[in-house]
């Protein structure tokens, strides 16, 4: 499961994260629903009648669990738990505050993901295999107290029990470089515009490629309720020819997040309320490779 899918959502609950000295701490349960229509993931439909069909939608129900642990001290601080941008993993960060911004350095382990050991074959039902990431990320906040924020992630990608060969293979290294910038329109309401850039280089050439992103998003915070919506166009381009299709894959696509987070709701100090939606679509020159998806979250947490 891409970890986009939660960015907005978690980096929202994350940002009401107490600053306080000392220790601090935040737990969270909710439950995501999962509509999705992916050829490549390992929790759909397992079998294929034809390599020309569109993907099949399939729904899924999951727990989530969050927790992170923080220690601060004097402008910095170390932090432990679940990642802004993936709930099922584990992350080890550090903060520091700056005289102009912050910086802060991470290191994630991810053991949530699952692919088909051979996505291609037909006719008989394919078997899934774990997939692990782990990796780091490093941000530059508010760059020189200008309103710019810098974030360099780089992921490694194993594939537990491979199934492919030469240039298929999924085993590789992404590279993801974002940059936004917030622009304060009144006392309420703020602009998010946002660019990246992402390229992957995996050990099969057909599964290597240059992408680039750009979005627009738009914070509006009354009280204790804020609100984050965004909408991103992105785009991909591969550097092989892919030898299944015998064609050299292209992506256009485009997700749209809208998430809520709602602060000592009913009068209840330190809990926390977090709901939303994310839907994403993907359109490729080979129809195999398209996807989209539905997303519904709900969470409550308490920070003590």
């Amino acid at each position: 499961m891409r970890n986009v899918l939660f960015a907005a959502m978690l980096l929202l609950a994350s940002s009401a994260m107490a600053r306080a000295e000392g220790f601090s701490s935040r737990v969270a349960a909710g439950l995501l629903v999962i509509n999705q229509a992916d050829n490549l993931n390992g929790r759909g439909h397992a079998t294929l009648s034809s390599l020309n069909e569109k993907p099949k939608q399939f729904t899924r129900l999951f727990p989530v669990p969050m927790v992170e642990l923080r220690y601060a001290w004097e402008g910095n601080s170390v932090y432990f738990g679940s990642p802004p941008d993936e709930p099922v993993a584990l992350n080890l960060g550090y903060r520091r505050r700056l005289e102009k911004g912050a910086l802060s350095v991470s290191a994630f382990y991810s053991f949530f993901g699952r692919e088909w050991q051979n996505p291609y074959l037909v006719g008989t039902p394919r078997s899934e295999t774990r997939v692990n990431s782990y990796g780091g990320r490093l941000a530059f906040e508010d760059i020189g107290g200008s309103p710019f924020t810098l974030a360099v992630k780089g992921t490694v990608k194993s594939v537990v029990d491979e199934g492919l060969t030469g240039d298929l293979r999924r085993d590789g290294t992404q590279l993801d470089v974002d940059l936004s910038w917030q622009y304060r329109l009144s006392e309420g309401w703020t602009m998010v515009p946002q660019a990246g850039y992402r390229r992957g280089e995996y050990l099969g050439s057909a599964n290597s490629f240059h992408g680039a992103s750009l979005g627009l998003g738009a914070n509006w915070q009354s009280g204790d309720l804020l609100i984050a919506t965004r909408l991103t166009g992105t785009l991909a381009s591969y550097d092989q020819v892919h030898p299944v299709f015998t064609t050299t894959r292209r992506d256009l696509g485009y997700r749209f997040s809208s998430m809520a987070r709602l602060g000592n709701p009913f009068g209840w100090r330190n809990y926390n309320a977090t709901a939303g939606i994310i839907h994403q679509w993907t359109g490729s020159n080979i129809d195999f490779f398209e996807s989209r998806s539905l997303i519904g979250i709900a969470a409550f947490g308490y920070q003590f």
